[in-house]
C-alpha cells in the first residue's frame, strides 16, 4: 500500500493504474529485502505456497542462472525478470478491461448475510469475497454502492439495478 495501492482484491494489492503497479513492483524488487536474494531464493520469500512452480517458471522465462542476485542483474536482465514475475502473477494485456465494466450477477449468502459476489467482467466471471467486492466498488470498478454504517460496510445495488435478494445463488 505504501507504493500507491488503493485496496485489495483477489488476495492482491489493487493499484489505480498498471503503471503505478509496475513502479511498486520495481521498488519492491529493488528494496533491501529482495535485492540481495538470488533468483533461486526469490520464490521462497515472494510466494512460499507456490515456490517450486514459481522458481521453475522464472528460470525458464528468463534463462538466468539461479545463483544470480537480483542486485547484480543488468537493466535488460532485470526487465526480463520483472516481466516474468508479471506473467507469473497473471498480468495480462487487457486485464484492466475486466475491471472496467463489472456487474454483480449473483450472490451467496450465509443466513441473511451476503458473503460472496459473482462479478462479471467483459469475458470472465469470478466469485469475490465481500471485502474484495467492497474494495472494487470503492475504486469505482464495480457497479454497486458502498454503504458505511455503525455495524460495518456493505454493498447495495445501484439505482435501477436488480436487488441482490433476486440474485441469490443456490
Amino acid at each position: 500500500m505504501r507504493h500507491g495501492g488503493i485496496g485489495c482484491a483477489l488476495s492482491m494489492v489493487v493499484f489505480p493504474t498498471e503503471e503505478v503497479g509496475r513502479e511498486a513492483l520495481i521498488a519492491r524488487l529493488k528494496s533491501p529485502e529482495f535485492r540481495i536474494l538470488t533468483i533461486e531464493e526469490f520464490p521462497s520469500i515472494w510466494d512460499k505456497d507456490n515456490e517450486i512452480n514459481y522458481r521453475n517458471f522464472i528460470l525458464n522465462k528468463t534463462k538466468l542462472s539461479p545463483e544470480r542476485r537480483i542486485e547484480t542483474l543488468t537493466e535488460e536482465e532485470f526487465e526480463s525478470f520483472r516481466k516474468a514475475i508479471e506473467k507469473m502473477e497473471g498480468w495480462e494485456e487487457g486485464w484492466e478491461e475486466f475491471y472496467e465494466k463489472q456487474y454483480i450477477s449473483a450472490v451467496k449468502k450465509n443466513g441473511s448475510t451476503i458473503i460472496e459476489y459473482l462479478v462479471q467482467g467483459k469475458n470472465e466471471e469470478k466469485w469475490l469475497t465481500k471485502t474484495e467486492a467492497v474494495t472494487l466498488a470503492e475504486a469505482g470498478r464495480l457497479h454497486a454502492i458502498v454503504v458505511h454504517t455503525k455495524k460495518g460496510v456493505y454493498l447495495r445495488p445501484e439505482f435501477h439495478a436488480k436487488a441482490f435478494r433476486d440474485l441469490v445463488y443456490c
